[in-house]
């Protein structure tokens, strides 16, 4: 689903599988220049994947994406790294608008 609100803009997506692949794409990766992570994955959790991104990249916004919505849990993921949050089912002009506000904000 988020390729295809991408794929109206001029986004290069880079897919990584599980968490430890994210970690390894943003440290490898000196273009990207924003990451969408996904709290629940395999191998490594969305969250221990931004905690292990920040030490080498404190720059890069991380929008965290997940199928909770529950307030307390987006206050917990934003002091873990994190600097924005979307739900799922995602809506498109939010995710996009929280896009376009970090990577001007960068």
């Amino acid at each position: 689903m988020i390729k295809a609100f991408l794929t109206l803009t001029a986004a290069k997506v880079v897919y990584a599988e599980d968490g430890d692949q994210a970690v390894s794409c943003v440290k490898s990766d000196s273009s990207i220049d924003l990451v969408l992570m996904d709290l629940k994955l395999p191998i490594m959790d969305g969250v221990t994947a931004t905690e292990a991104i920040r030490p080498f990249n404190k720059d890069v916004p991380i929008i965290a994406q997940t199928a909770f919505g529950v307030s307390h849990e987006r206050m917990e993921t934003l002091k873990c790294g994190f600097n924005d949050y979307v739900t799922k089912p995602l809506d498109r002009e939010r995710l996009l608008s929280s896009i376009d506000h970090h990577l001007k904000q960068n």
